[in-house]
């Protein structure tokens, strides 16, 4: 029986992004904190240095993913087994060079999932496989001088093409619930730390709270680009040391996934966020327990064209919980002050960053008429 927990972390960007400057320094800073620490390296990589390069005659785009696909479940699998027997001992963190969804930027979505089917995996479920997404932007944007492909023999791409492709990933993982990207706005050493304190989050350590701004808008979903929706339905539930815990049942695309975390402060008053899977029945049997009122809501996950930046829109089903017409924009930052360009089709934009009135557990009370 597992003593410790596992937790699988992907780290993703395109070409020339830091992502193997960042897995030394992560496998490096997480064994000190006492984690016992397992990189995989990248498919993509392996498959092309391995012959099956994508300008050679005979090598399609879909034999490569699918080459691709199958090395990465491979290479997974056996990966878990060894951090199932090493966690009998001590915590274990995976850091992904990349994951299974990075395919769905190469190819299209029909051939994205016949792929998946030689596995026996469905696109739904992929998400699933890994606790966190840390997207590292390449550095074609925003630290342009910066951009270089000589570490890699498998990377040819101009900085134009990466940076169309750096696009093409994040939509790739817009649906993860946990998905967070690190830009450049800062220089590379701090780049670094960002990115090791998004991991922190997500392994139940201590962590430097983000930037996570909000924002009351107007707008018309009917003009907003393709995206994903999710259904959220969640309560809060006050556990006897006072802590706050959330449960929260997520439904994309047909496959739904219920959970259970809190937040609570560590060792200097730090922030350590607690998140645990639970079953479907599970979150029934704790919903008896929990506020009154159940939030729903629909949450789009936003990504446009030339913008690096993921929003995150919720419209609430009760007309209690916003004013009339309003919806609740989040967006991660780098600092508190970092401009953010919002696109056209947000209007009337009013910040409501630190204003409890609208954070989740104060909307809950309010639908439900709590004082």
């Amino acid at each position: 029986m597992l003593r410790n927990k596992i937790f699988k972390i992907v780290l993703t960007g395109g070409p020339c992004s830091g992502k193997s400057s960042a897995l030394n320094f992560l496998r490096a800073k997480l064994e000190d904190l006492g984690y016992f620490v397992i990189t995989v390296n990248e498919a993509a990589t392996h498959c092309i240095s391995s012959g099956f390069h994508p300008a050679l005659a005979h090598v399609s785009s879909k034999l490569l993913q699918q080459l691709i696909i199958g090395y990465g479940v491979y290479n997974e699998a056996v990966m878990q087994a060894g951090a199932e027997e090493v966690a009998k001992h001590m915590p274990v963190v995976i850091l992904y060079d990349r994951g299974i969804a990075d395919s769905s930027a190469y190819i299209d979505g029909r051939t994205y999932g016949e792929q998946l089917e030689r596995y026996h995996l469905k696109s739904e479920d992929v998400y699933g496989r890994y606790r966190a997404v840390i997207h590292m932007v390449i550095a074609a944007i925003g630290a342009e001088k910066h951009y270089t492909t000589a570490n890699n023999d498998a990377r040819t791409e101009t900085a134009e093409q990466a940076a169309v492709l750096d696009g093409k990933i994040m939509r790739a993982w817009q649906g993860h619930p946990h998905h967070e990207t690190i830009d450049n706005s800062t220089d590379f050493d701090d780049k670094l730390h960002r990115t090791l304190a998004a991991i922190c989050r997500h392994i139940e350590l201590p962590y430097e709270a983000n930037c996570e701004r909000k924002f009351l808008v107007n707008c018309i979903l009917g003009y907003l680009p393709e995206h994903p929706v999710a259904l959220i339905k969640q309560r809060y539930l006050k556990q006897a040391n006072g802590e706050i815990m959330r449960i929260r049942s997520r439904t994309l695309n047909g496959a739904t996934v219920c959970t259970k975390a809190w937040k609570r402060r560590g060792f200097d008053n730090a922030l350590v966020y607690t998140h645990d899977d639970i079953t479907s029945s599970e979150y029934d049997s704790l919903s008896a327990f929990g506020t009154p009122a159940e939030i729903v809501k629909n949450r789009h996950l936003l990504l446009f064209e030339g913008n690096n930046i993921r929003f995150t829109l919720d419209k609430f089903a009760d007309t209690q919980a916003l004013p009339a017409t309003r919806k609740l924009l989040e967006v991660t930052t780098a600092t508190p002050d970092t401009l953010i360009a919002f696109p056209d089709c947000f209007e009337d934009i009013q910040e409501v960053t630190g204003d409890r009135h609208y954070s989740n557990q104060e909307i809950a009370k309010r639908i439900g008429n709590v004082a």
